[in-house]
C-alpha cells in the first residue's frame, strides 16, 4: 500500500509541475558556470562540525560574504565572485546543512550561522562585511547584523522580509509553501527539485545551476 501511495504522489506532483520536463533534462547535463578567478576551500571547525567555506579575490580590507537560499550552496554566487573579486575579498559558504557543510556531531542547526559568519571572519582576519543575502540567506544575514552591528559595513537582502516585523500573509503564504514541498521532498524529488529551480532563480542558466545545487 505505502508502494502505490508514494507512487501516486510522485504521479500527481510531476503531472501538476509547470516547468517543461524536457528543459530539466537539459539541467541535469549542464555544470555550474566556470569561475575564472582563483578560489580558496577553507574550513570552520566548530562544535563538531565543518562549516565549508570559499575565499577568492584581493587582499582588499572590504570583505563581501555572500549567503545562498535554502536548498543552494556557495555556487550560486560563482558570476558574481568574477565580477567583484578584482576590487574586493569575497567569501562564499555553504551554510549548516548545505553542500559540504553536513551536520555532523553536533545538534546545531541553521540559526548557528550567525556565529559561524562571525567565526570564519576571524579566521580571515577581518574585522567588518559587506553583508548580501537571497531569500534564507538574507534572514541570516539580518539576524548577524542584529547581533554583531559593529561588524556591517553595509547589508543587502534579496527574497527576504524584515525579520523584526513577521508580516501574517508572508508567515502564511510560507506555510503553505513548506506543506506542498515537504509532500515533493518525500514523495517526487525531482519535482520538488524543479519547482526550488524555478522559483529562486529567474533566468534559465542560474535555474540550472541551482538544479544541480
Amino acid at each position: 500500500m505505502m508502494i502505490v501511495i508514494v507512487t501516486l504522489f510522485g504521479l500527481i506532483f510531476n503531472a501538476c509541475s509547470s516547468t517543461n520536463s524536457k528543459q530539466f533534462e537539459q539541467w541535469k547535463k549542464m555544470k555550474s558556470i566556470k569561475v575564472e578567478t582563483l578560489i580558496e576551500s577553507h574550513i570552520l571547525a566548530h562544535n563538531g562540525n565543518r562549516i565549508h567555506y570559499y575565499v577568492s579575490g584581493s587582499d582588499a580590507d572590504d570583505v563581501i560574504i555572500f549567503l545562498h537560499p535554502a536548498f543552494g550552496d556557495h555556487r550560486a554566487f560563482n558570476q558574481q565572485i568574477d565580477y567583484f573579486s578584482s576590487k574586493y575579498k569575497v567569501i562564499t559558504i555553504d551554510l549548516i546543512g548545505h553542500d559540504l557543510s553536513m551536520v555532523e556531531n553536533s545538534s546545531d542547526k541553521i540559526d548557528k550561522s550567525a556565529e559561524h559568519i562571525k567565526m570564519i571572519l576571524e579566521q580571515e582576519g577581518c574585522n567588518k562585511v559587506h553583508l548580501i543575502g537571497v531569500s534564507m540567506g538574507s534572514l541570516i544575514a539580518q539576524y548577524f547584523a542584529l547581533q554583531y552591528p559593529e561588524k556591517i559595513i553595509s547589508m543587502t537582502i534579496l527574497g527576504g522580509y524584515d525579520i523584526n516585523k513577521i508580516d501574517d500573509e508572508v508567515s502564511k503564504f510560507q506555510n503553505k509553501g513548506k506543506l506542498k514541498w515537504i509532500f515533493q521532498a518525500i514523495f517526487a524529488m525531482d519535482s520538488f527539485r524543479r519547482d526550488a529551480s524555478s522559483t529562486t532563480a529567474m533566468n534559465s542558466d542560474s535555474q540550472a545551476r541551482f538544479y544541480e545545487m
